[in-house]
């Protein structure tokens, strides 16, 4: 048990002796005498208006029984008049609890000045204690008074307790209960130490002394401070403070609001977020719904830099989330983005890389500005599924980073690429994926050595079609000059040795196809001159003209061309 600071007064004690040689109680000096120089009473501290003497003091006076040196059992209320006698050298006070709590300050100045001797409450015994309620200002000051009051007779409640006194106040062994009070900053800093005192009891009031309504205080506590230390928080005023909850896991944000609607502070409670990438990204949309509402004001990846990887509509819809994270701790991967929505986001510098995901005819009418950004572009995807894709020439020429996405996430799309009738288009790259050829009557002009299409990289993954379907068609029997020999199955030209240029195999080859009469268009052949290799398609007239088309292959062996339903394919 711990010991009293305040040296009791024992209840066996005994009192002054009464004294034989004054068996009356003096009468007060007359009034006329409490004006005079130097008829100062001995009672120093004045109590509000003194009613007159109790029937308990008169009937003291009355008897002869007592000491004229020293009164006993005076009531609060007397003790200005009994002190006005100068006879008296002491007094003993006896009175209620409550009275003399009320005048404890009064008391002590008398105590001090060694006119009381003792305090006795009549209404608290060792069986039953009377209560005291002082502050802690009191317990110091008062000290004197109260050891003079038996500390078996009486608990002590003390109010206003400083933090750093708490220990020395419960060590005194009448004191039950207090109330604290100190500033915002001490309380923070000792809610763990508070809690030990509270879940015993001993504290059953907090106060923060450095508040002046309307202000309040900031509180930041940890979520494991929340949970541990729930009853002290439930002490303190809700009206002088608010309260952040710091470092909360995502899953934990609903248990916060569960602990502070306890003590009913959800209302006043902010959080801040601290969790892994990937915690934080699958509860994105639900972070938004606390942010957009106040309640979250902090969010940080516990595991960063990282890369969140979240979908056009989050980005767009959880954009207050997103302005709590930390730059320096995340970057973004934005899915299914439309080609539309490309320029809302290429400012963000945050922003690594996007998927697409839109229509074909979006997709397709807007390759050029997909192939400006394909430095950000990761991949695109179709919401249609389609097989076939109808690109321009140009588009061919111009865009194949975006034709080489497209293809390496659609690997079966085919691309058609019309190359029209309007003369030679361009230098042909068909490493962009599967591509489709279209020839027609006239694509490349009147056939000639400096007059053709030529294609680069064509592939297993790419055909070569014609406005009707291509077929081998040999009217020769053997090469002679000026007439090539074509093989039907392969479609391949041999030339007399006088055909060496290519503009006389093209002659040739269109005088094998026709020899002299008309043939169906679309009569294909193939032969190698030098490094490089050659298709001539024919339109349906004799002779070499407008109408006929001539391919160059480069890197090709025309060994692994062949026809296939009507189409020229690599195998």
């Amino acid at each position: 048990m711990p010991t009293s600071v305040l040296p009791p007064h024992s209840a066996g004690q005994q009192l002054e002796p009464f004294s034989p040689q004054r068996p009356h109680w003096p009468p007060p000096a007359p009034p006329s005498a409490h004006g005079q120089v130097g008829a100062e009473p001995k009672h120093a501290a004045k109590l509000a208006k003194i009613p007159a003497p109790s029937s308990a003091s008169r009937k003291a006076v009355a008897e002869p029984s007592f000491s004229t040196q020293h009164a006993p059992d005076v009531a609060v209320a007397d003790i200005s008049s009994v002190l006005l006698n100068n006879a008296v050298t002491g007094i003993t006070v006896n009175d209620s609890a409550l009275t003399i709590i009320t005048n404890l300050d009064s008391l002590q100045v008398d105590v001090t000045a060694g006119q009381i001797k003792d305090i006795t409450l009549n209404d608290g015994s060792s069986s039953t204690p009377g209560s005291l309620a002082i502050s802690y200002t009191q317990l110091v000051n008062d000290a004197g008074a109260l050891a003079l009051i038996d500390s078996s007779t009486y608990t002590l409640n003390v109010s206003n307790v400083p933090v750093n006194k708490i220990t020395t106040i419960l060590a005194i062994s009448n004191v039950t209960t207090i109330t604290v009070s100190d500033t915002t900053a001490t309380i923070n800093a000792n809610l763990n130490t508070l809690q030990t005192e509270v879940a015993a009891s001993h504290i059953n009031g907090i106060t923060l002394n450095d508040v002046t309504a309307p202000a309040k205080a900031s509180l930041v506590i940890s979520y494991t401070q929340l949970s541990n230390d729930t009853g002290t928080l439930a002490l303190l005023d809700t009206s002088t403070y608010t309260l952040t909850v710091s470092n909360v896991l995502v899953a934990n944000i609903a248990n916060v609001t569960t602990m502070t609607d306890t003590f009913g502070a959800t209302a006043l409670t902010r959080i801040t977020v601290s969790d892994s990438a990937a915690n934080i990204k699958t509860n994105l949309d639900a972070l938004q719904t606390d942010v957009a509402s106040g309640k979250i004001t902090d969010i940080s990846i516990n595991n960063g830099p990282q890369n969140l990887t979240i979908s056009y509509t989050q980005y767009t819809a959880d954009t207050g989330t997103l302005a709590l994270l930390e730059t320096s701790s995340y970057t973004l991967t934005i899915n299914d983005v439309a080609v539309a929505d490309i320029s809302t986001i290429t400012s963000n510098s945050l922003i690594k890389s996007i998927n697409i995901l839109d229509s074909s005819s979006h997709i397709t009418s807007n390759l050029n500005t997909l192939q400006a950004n394909t430095t950000l572009i990761n991949s695109i995807s179709f919401t249609d599924a389609p097989t076939n894709l109808s690109i321009t020439p140009a588009q061919l020429t111009a865009d194949t980073n975006i034709l080489d996405l497209i293809s390496a996430t659609n690997a079966n799309i085919l691309f058609n690429v019309d190359l029209g009738a309007s003369g030679v288009v361009s230098n042909l790259d068909t490493s962009n994926g599967h591509i489709n050829l279209i020839f027609n009557s006239n694509t490349t002009g009147t056939p000639s050595d400096t007059n053709f299409e030529t294609i680069n990289h064509f592939s297993s993954k790419d055909v070569i079609s014609f406005s009707s379907g291509l077929t081998i068609d040999n009217k020769s029997s053997e090469t002679a000059s000026g007439v090539a020999f074509i093989d039907n199955t392969t479609g391949i030209a041999t030339f007399d040795i006088s055909d060496i240029s290519l503009q006389q195999q093209i002659v040739a080859v269109e005088n094998a196809i026709n020899m002299g009469f008309s043939s169906t268009a679309g009569n294909v052949a193939y032969w190698t001159n030098g490094n490089d290799s050659y298709a001539f398609i024919t339109d349906n007239t004799i002779g070499v003209s407008s109408g006929d088309n001539l391919i160059k292959f480069i890197g090709i062996d025309i060994s692994h061309l062949v026809i296939n339903t009507g189409t020229i394919v690599y195998i």
